[in-house]
C-alpha cells in the first residue's frame, strides 16, 4: 500500500515528523518497507524542449537532438522513436542519478557523437515499465523548470506491507485512523456528500435466475451519470496518482482509482451507452471468452463471477473490467458500479486466470460492506464536479449483509492476557479512537466491532489491539533464563544414568543406532500384539506403520550394513590385501 504524507494529512491532523509517523507505522504493525523522498530522487531532472533533430550521422536508430534545458541547448544522443522537434521532455543532466538502475550520468560519446545527459522515459524514472518512448511533457511545462515542481512531488512517498487481516489500512483513510487511534493526531471527519437526483437509472441490474448471488456476489450498487464530458483530470488528481506510480487515464477511470486507494473501496465505471439492455450478474459459462482492459483474452470457468448484459460478458466481478464497455474520451454516459463480491471466489478466479489487479487485492481480504453507498456517493459527486453530468438514484440489486457484532471484554482477563496491567479509560479511549463502541461494566466492556474490522472475532483479538496501540515496548521485560542455568527436573536421577550408560558403552567401542519411530507393516507384522496403527500420510510407502518393536527396524539397519559388506567384499574380491579389505569393512561400520 503507497500513500503520501501529505495525502495522510487529507485525513489526519498531526504535528508529528515525516520520522515520528514512519516509526509508528512500524510499531503499530503497518510495517513500512520503502520510504521515497520525491525530491531527493528527481531533484536534478529538468524539464527542457526539443529545439532540433536530426538523424546521428553513425547509427541508424539514434538521433541527435539539440536540447533547450533554460538558459543553454545541449546536445543529447537519443534512441526513442517518439522523440520530434518542440517536444517537451524531462532532461537528467550529466551528474544526475537514474532511479530505475542507479547510473549516474556522465558526458560520453555515442558513437564518434558527444551526448551530455539523457532524455527520459516512464521506466528510467521508475513511474511504470513503458520504456518505449520518452515522456511527453504538457505543453504548458515550463522549460528550466525543476520536475519535481512541475509535477509537484515535493513530497515523501511510504509504502508499506498489509498482512491479510488488516484490510481496513488498504486506504489512507483507515491509516490515518490507525495513527490516530496509536496517538499521532486527531482522524478528520469525512463528510458523505448530498447528491441531487435526477430519477432513476435505466439500466437495471439483475442476479441470473440460476445464480446463486451468495456465493458470488451479495449485492451489486449502481448510480447512472448521463451528459458527462470526460476530460483530463484535474491537476490535483493527477498529482496523487502520480505520488504513487499510477498513471493517469482519463477523469472517469481516475476517480475511481482515488477512490479505491483513499477509502478502500473499488469501484468500476462503464461507458452505458456500450451497455446492451440490462446488467446480469451470473457465472461463466464453460470457456467462455473475455476481453479485459489489460488487452488479454481470458478463458473463463463455470463458477467465476461475471458481470454481463444481454449480449456479451463486462468483467469479471471485483477484479478486471472488459474493454467491451471501456470509457474513452467520447463516453457521454456512463454506470458507476459499487458491489460486494465473496472473498473466496475472488481468490480462486484470481489465482486460475493470473490476474492480480488492486480490486482484487482488496475483495479476497474483504472490503467493508457498509463503504458500498458511500463509494457510489463519493465518486459520483466527484464525477459531477470535473465532468458534469445527472445522477441517477442508487440502485442496489441484492442485500447489503450488516457485518457488526458485540464482544463482551473482561478487562481482568486481559490483564492477565497482557502481563501489564492498563487503566479502563484508557482502554476506552484507544477502542473508541478505532471505531469501536464501547458500553462500560465493570471491569466488563461491551464493544460493538465495526463493519470495516473484520479481523477482530474475540477477547484475544482486542488485548491485541490494545496492547499494538499502547505499544509493545509497555510490556514488562523479563528474563527468558531461570535462575539456575538447568532446570532440575529434567535432569533427573534415571536421565543422569542413562547418560553415564551412553558414554560407559561408547568408550567400550558400541555405536548407538538410531532408527525412525515409524516402521514397514510388511517387517513389523511378526511383533505386533494388538492391533496396528497405521499411518494415513506416511514419508514412504516402507514407513506405514508405527514400529511395535525396535526390532524389525534394527534388523533392516543390519541388512544394509551387511549387503554393503558383501559390496566391499565383490569389489575387492581381486584385491590379496586383506589389510586394505578390513579398513573398508571398517569405515562401513563407522569404528576404529
Amino acid at each position: 500500500m503507497k500513500f503520501t504524507i501529505s495525502w495522510l494529512k487529507e485525513h489526519l491532523e498531526t504535528k508529528s515528523s515525516d520520522e515520528d509517523i514512519i516509526n509508528k507505522l512500524t510499531a503499530i504493525g503497518l510495517e513500512v518497507e520503502e520510504v521515497k523522498d520525491a525530491k531527493a530522487t528527481y531533484g536534478d531532472f529538468l524539464i527542457a524542449q526539443v529545439v532540433n533533430e536530426e538523424k546521428h550521422p553513425n547509427a541508424d536508430k539514434l538521433k541527435l537532438c539539440k536540447v533547450d534545458v533554460g538558459g543553454k541547448v545541449v546536445d543529447v544522443v537519443c534512441g526513442a522513436p517518439n522523440v520530434v522537434k518542440g517536444m517537451k521532455v524531462v532532461y537528467a543532466p550529466p551528474g544526475a542519478v537514474i532511479p530505475i538502475n542507479q547510473m549516474q550520468l556522465k558526458v560520453v560519446k555515442i558513437r564518434g557523437i558527444e551526448s551530455s545527459g539523457m532524455l527520459c522515459s516512464e521506466y528510467e524514472l521508475g513511474i511504470s515499465d513503458a520504456h518505449d518512448g520518452i515522456i511527453q511533457m504538457p505543453e504548458d511545462s515550463n522549460v528550466g523548470a525543476l520536475y519535481v515542481d512541475q509535477m509537484n512531488l515535493n513530497n515523501v512517498m511510504i509504502e508499506i506491507g498489509i498482512t491479510p487481516n488488516r484490510q481496513d489500512c488498504l486506504g489512507v483513510h483507515g491509516i490515518a485512523r490507525d495513527l490516530a487511534a496509536a496517538g499521532m493526531g486527531e482522524l478528520k471527519k469525512t463528510e458523505i456528500p448530498k447528491i441531487k437526483t435526477n430519477g432513476t437509472s435505466p439500466i437495471n441490474v439483475l442476479f441470473e435466475e440460476k445464480t446463486d448471488e451468495k456465493n458470488y456476489c451479495p449485492a451489486f450498487g449502481s448510480r447512472y451519470i448521463k451528459n458527462v464530458k470526460n476530460c483530463e483530470s484535474p491537476q490535483w488528481l493527477k498529482d496523487k496518482l502520480n505520488s504513487i506510480g499510477l498513471k493517469p487515464i482519463s477523469a472517469l477511470v481516475d476517480v475511481t482509482n482515488y477512490i479505491l486507494f483513499d477509502f478502500n473501496r473499488p469501484l468500476h465505471v462503464y461507458d452505458a451507452d456500450k451497455v446492451s439492455g440490462n446488467i446480469i450478474i451470473r457465472s461463466a459459462k464453460k470457456d467462455e471468452k473475455f476481453l479485459g482492459l489489460d488487452d488479454k483474452e481470458y478463458t473463463l470457468e463455470k463458477g467465476m463471477c461475471v458481470i454481463a448484459d444481454e449480449k456479451k460478458s463486462l468483467g469479471l466481478g471485483g477484479i478486471l473490467g472488459g474493454s467491451s464497455s471501456a470509457c474513452d474520451m467520447a463516453t457521454t454516459n456512463v454506470l458507476l458500479e459499487s458491489a460486494l463480491f465473496i472473498p473466496s471466489n475472488i481468490a480462486n478466479t484470481g489465482r486460475k486466470l493470473f490476474i492480480d489487479s488492486d480490486a482484487r487485492y482488496r475483495f479476497e481480504r474483504g472490503v467493508d460492506p457498509n463503504s458500498l453507498n458511500t463509494g457510489l456517493d463519493k465518486a459520483a459527486s466527484l464525477i459531477q464536479e470535473i465532468c458534469g453530468g445527472e445522477i441517477s438514484e442508487t440502485q442496489i440489486c441484492g442485500t447489503v449483509i450488516k457485518n457488526e457484532q458485540d464482544i463482551s471484554f473482561d478487562l481482568v482477563k486481559n490483564t492477565n492476557r497482557l502481563g501489564v496491567e492498563i487503566d479502563q479509560s484508557e482502554i476506552e479511549q484507544l477502542l473508541k479512537k478505532l471505531g469501536i463502541k464501547i458500553i462500560s461494566k465493570k471491569n466488563n466492556l461491551i464493544c460493538t466491532i465495526p463493519s470495516w474490522r473484520q479481523d477482530i472475532h474475540g477477547e484475544a483479538d482486542l488485548s491485541e489491539e490494545v496492547i499494538r496501540l499502547k505499544g509493545f515496548d509497555s510490556i514488562p521485560v523479563l528474563s527468558i533464563r531461570p535462575e539456575k542455568k538447568i532446570n532440575e527436573t529434567i535432569l533427573s536421577d534415571s536421565y543422569k544414568n542413562s547418560l553415564r550408560s551412553k558414554r560407559f558403552l561408547a568408550q567400550r567401542g558400541i555405536n548407538e543406532l538410531i532408527t525412525w519411530s515409524f516402521a514397514s507393516s510388511k517387517d513389523s507384522k511378526f511383533y505386533i500384539y494388538d492391533q496396528t496403527l497405521n499411518i494415513k500420510n506416511p514419508i514412504s510407502e516402507e514407513l506405514d506403520v508405527l514400529r511395535p518393536s525396535l526390532i524389525p527396524n534394527l534388523l533392516g539397519a543390519v541388512k544394509k550394513i551387511t549387503a554393503e559388506v558383501l559390496r566391499v567384499f565383490h569389489y575387492l574380491k581381486s584385491e590379496t590385501n586383506l589389510f586394505l579389505i578390513n579398513q573398508e569393512i571398517k569405515k562401513i561400520l563407522h569404528v576404529d
